[in-house]
């Protein structure tokens, strides 16, 4: 049986999931740029014949399947539940993608105020992900394993990571598009403030982590 703990746990950690999957899809939607985790495989569907979500789980995949190369006997089982989260966490951007199919978006200071919900709302989920304590996300999950193998800080090594991703998003569309797509200000400004963001959330919901760990306290 499952405690109360872990059932918590996983369930404030699905919603951040769902919540961060739709926050990607109204980011994307501004039509300014994307984040910078999703920025290739949103050049990919661009590319390809096949949905920004699916692409999403096929990107999704590689990093666990990275996750798995560097860390070998380290990789726990648990960390295999990586892959029906980001099912959820595709499924998710390709249903709000749909949603907001109709809409269109065009004075600039509604996509910027587009943009900043979606901001907000990828922090909140990516701070509900965090005080959950469950399990690492693919992205981050990876950025770890190269840390914990490099002996660098986690924050160092993501920030490569990013950029690194930005930087071969913009040479694949450059080389397959003939143009720049996915990388605009929105990506920038993703970039710039959802740290900050997710800091404040994550302060703010120290009430759901206490919940979330209550059951174990108790046992304990």
């Amino acid at each position: 049986m499952f405690s109360n703990s872990i059932v918590r746990r996983y369930a404030v950690f699905l919603c951040g999931v769902a919540t961060t999957g739709f926050s990607i899809s109204l980011i994307t939607k501004a039509g300014l740029g994307t984040p910078p985790i999703s920025s290739l495989p949103y050049v990919l569907c661009e590319i390809f014949s096949f949905s920004f979500g699916t692409f999403t789980f096929v990107f999704n995949l590689a990093l666990i399947f990275g996750q798995l190369l560097l860390l070998k006997k380290e990789f726990t089982p648990a960390q295999y539940l990586q892959i029906p989260v980001t099912l959820l966490f595709s499924c998710v951007i390709d249903l709000v993608m749909f949603l907001l199919s109709g809409l269109t978006v065009e004075a600039y200071p509604a996509r910027i105020a587009l943009l900043l919900a979606g901001c907000v709302t990828l922090g909140f989920g990516i701070a509900l992900q965090v005080v959950a304590e469950a399990i690492y996300i693919p992205g981050e999950g990876l950025v770890r394993a190269i840390a914990a193998k490099l002996k660098k800080e986690f924050g160092i090594i993501k920030t490569v990571f990013d950029s690194g991703m930005v930087t071969m998003a913009v040479i694949l569309s450059l080389a397959c598009c003939q143009a720049v797509v996915g990388f605009r200000e929105g990506t920038i400004i993703a970039a710039l403030i959802v740290g900050s963001i997710v800091r404040f959330f994550i302060h703010r919901l120290q009430p759901v982590r206490e919940w979330c760990r209550a059951s174990r306290l108790e046992q304990a």
